[in-house]
C-alpha cells in the first residue's frame, strides 16, 4: 500500500483511532471499501465540521466514522451520477434521442444472445429516409435535422409498449431489432411506420414537406446465434426496396433456402 492510499483511510487499531486527510479520488476509493465492511473511512480537506469531527473521542468510532464518510459518500454519489450520464452520452444519438451506431450495437448484442426463440424469433429492421440528400439541398440542414427527429419520434410512436431496440444507424439510417417477435407482427410494425411517415408530413415556418421511407427486414433462424449476418441481410432487403421504387417494405430471403440453392 503507497503512502496515498494510506494516507486515504482511517485505520482502527484497537481502542485507538488513527484519521488521516485525503483527496477526493482517493476518498471515493476508501468510501467503496469502507461500505464493503471495512473499518476505515475516507476525510476530505479539513474544513471546521472536520475540526469538530476531530475532537470526537477515538473510543466512540460507531459516532466517528459516518461523520467521517458521509461527505466522502456523498462526493461518490457524484461522481457515479456524472459518470453514468457521461456513458449514457456515448451511447444516444444526441440530435433523435435514439441509441447511436454504438449504442445499438450494444443493446442489439445483449438482446440477441439473451432471446429466447421457442415462441418467436428475433426480427431486424433497417429503414432508410427516401431522397434525404434532395431534403437537405431544398430546405436545408437545419430542416433535414427535424425530418430525422420527426422519423425517430414516428419509429417511437409506432413500436411504444413493445420490447424494441432502435438506433440511428448513421446519416438518414435507422435500425430496429426486435427479440423473440413473431414475423407476422414485425411486418405490420414495419408497414405502420411506412404508412405513418408517408401519412405524417413535416411543417415548421410555413413549409410543408413529405417524406417517404423504404425498409428492409429479415428474420433470424432459429439456430443463428450472431447478430452480424442478420443486419446484414436485412440492409440488402433494404437496398432491394430502395432500387425497387422505395416507399415500400421488401423483406429479406430466407437463409437457409439461398444456401441450399
Amino acid at each position: 500500500m503507497d503512502s496515498h492510499t494510506l494516507r486515504s483511510i482511517l485505520i482502527r487499531v484497537g481502542l485507538q483511532t488513527l484519521i488521516c486527510i485525503a483527496a477526493s479520488v482517493a476518498a471515493t476509493t476508501a468510501v467503496l471499501m469502507w461500505r464493503a465492511g471495512g473499518d476505515f473511512a475516507a476525510v476530505p480537506p479539513v474544513e471546521p465540521l472536520w475540526t469538530t469531527a476531530l475532537m470526537i473521542s477515538a473510543a466512540s468510532p460507531a459516532l466517528l466514522a459516518p461523520l467521517i464518510a458521509w461527505p466522502a459518500a456523498r462526493r461518490l454519489h457524484e461522481v457515479e451520477r456524472v459518470h453514468d450520464e457521461l456513458a449514457k452520452a456515448a451511447l444516444v444519438d444526441s440530435l433523435t434521442g435514439v441509441l447511436n451506431r454504438r449504442g445499438f450495437d450494444e443493446a442489439a448484442k445483449a438482446a440477441f444472445a439473451d432471446g429466447r426463440r421457442e415462441t418467436g424469433c428475433d426480427v431486424a429492421i433497417m429503414c432508410d429516409i427516401d431522397h434525404f440528400k434532395s431534403i437537405n439541398d431544398r430546405y436545408g440542414h437545419d430542416f433535414g435535422d427535424l425530418a430525422l427527429v420527426h422519423v425517430a419520434g414516428l419509429l417511437d410512436a409506432v413500436l411504444q409498449g413493445r420490447r424494441a431496440v432502435v438506433g440511428r444507424f448513421g446519416g438518414e439510417e435507422f435500425a430496429v431489432l426486435l427479440p423473440n417477435g413473431r414475423v407476422e407482427e414485425a411486418q405490420k410494425l414495419a408497414e405502420a411506420m411506412r404508412a405513418a411517415c408517408e401519412e405524417s408530413p413535416i411543417r415548421r415556418d410555413g413549409v410543408e414537406a413529405w417524406l417517404t421511407l423504404s425498409f428492409g427486414v429479415a428474420a433470424a433462424d432459429a439456430d443463428q446465434r450472431d447478430l452480424r449476418p442478420l443486419m446484414v441481410r436485412a440492409d440488402a432487403a433494404l437496398y432491394q426496396a430502395k432500387r425497387e421504387g422505395r416507399n415500400r417494405v421488401v423483406w429479406a430471403a430466407d437463409r437457409r433456402r439461398d444456401t441450399a440453392a
